[in-house]
């Protein structure tokens, strides 16, 4: 019994750990609170040819603070970082 409690422990440990001290990942091109604004964003990077992938979409209901849950938009391949981030300021300018 001591040892299932202290494994429960350990795991709980281990997934607050990994929520509060992760690094972003070096793919990440574009976060927000809004899934939906995520979505759009992926769609538009899809449509000037660069694959993405979405990481913490169902995330948000089970953290408490949004920052930590929020939607992450990454890049599948390295070279086309920069290229999305461009568009993603392009496109953000063209939304004012």
């Amino acid at each position: 019994m001591n040892i299932g409690i202290l494994i429960v422990l350990a795991f709980f440990g281990f997934i607050i750990y990994y929520l509060v001290f992760r690094v972003p990942s070096s793919d990440l091109v574009f976060t927000s609170n809004s899934e939906a604004e995520v979505n759009m964003i992926q769609k538009y990077l899809s449509a000037n040819g660069i694959k993405t992938y979405l990481k913490n979409r169902d995330v948000q209901r089970f953290v408490l603070d949004g920052a930590l849950g929020n939607p992450t938009l990454h890049v599948v391949d390295s070279k086309d970082y920069k290229k999305a981030i461009d568009l993603i300021q392009n496109y953000n300018e063209n939304s004012k």
